[in-house]
């Protein structure tokens, strides 16, 4: 059943032919600009703080697939669906609404990394390079704590849509989280150039493994023993997240009020 809303979703995004090809030709236009942002800063200089410039453009350019997991809007899914009444349909499905919010917007996000970040991964690397993992165990590590990554957004996200069952809007709750994952999770400046105050702020909240520290162990800025920790910490944030996350998801169910439908 989740399969089958997957597969709708991705092929509603299919229809919009001429917004994908826009879509396309201004995320590239931001990633060239990005990438010419750091070439400048590097001019003069072999490395910052220890990451070269090959580093740099790298990690910048397998961000842009990882990023794409942040379009998991579940606040804007739960949003409108307490806005038009729908909401109260869900309760009396034999399916959960949450995982249904994951299937449907997993769609739109497999559809947003194979049409606009793989071609823009492998269209970077041949403009401006790309460094693979010098080491073997990169690759698995990598993986694993990026699909970590992703479910701990997921959670953070699951968990912030939750508010919208109090505050009966959505639009704060996707300003107030996006905020804090562009300023903690290292997509626009990675943690490495940070000053330490912030820094030590960063490392005590779970924004940093969804991108960048699965990032940083791609282009070697992690130890093998750094990675392990990561990957723990990854697990057990989850399992942090999802308990909170359920804890709340009971407590909405006692205050929904429908105003649509």
């Amino acid at each position: 059943m989740y399969l089958a809303m997957w597969k709708n979703s991705f092929k509603r995004c299919l229809v919009y032919r001429t917004n994908t090809i826009i879509q396309f030709f201004t995320s590239f236009v931001y990633l060239f600009v990005t990438v010419n942002i750091w070439q400048a800063l590097y001019r003069n200089v072999p490395q910052l703080n220890g990451v070269s410039l090959a580093q740099m453009l790298t990690y910048v350019l397998i961000i842009q697939v990882i990023v794409r997991f942040q379009d998991l809007e579940l606040s804007r899914y739960y949003g409108e669906r307490i806005i038009n009444g729908n909401v109260s349909i869900d309760f009396i499905r034999p399916v959960s609404l949450k995982y249904s919010a994951f299937a449907t917007l997993a769609g739109e996000v497999s559809f947003q990394i194979l049409l606009f970040s793989i071609p823009m991964l492998v269209l970077g690397a041949f403009i401006w390079g790309f460094v693979l993992p010098a080491a073997l165990w990169q690759w698995p590590m990598f993986l694993l704590s990026a699909l970590l990554g992703a479910l701990v957004y997921a959670s953070i996200e699951y968990l912030m849509s939750l508010t919208v069952f109090w505050f009966k809007t959505y639009f704060h709750v996707q300003c107030i989280t996006g905020a804090l994952f562009t300023l903690f999770c290292g997509s626009a400046v990675p943690l490495w150039f940070y000053p330490d105050w912030l820094h030590a702020i960063a490392n005590l909240l779970p924004f940093r493994f969804v991108i960048f520290e699965p990032a940083g162990i791609f282009v070697g800025k992690s130890t093998f023993e750094h990675a392990i920790f990561t990957i723990g910490l990854q697990i057990s944030w989850l399992f942090a997240l999802n308990f909170l996350g359920h804890f709340i998801w009971r407590r909405a169910q006692l205050i929904v009020t429908v105003q649509g439908g």
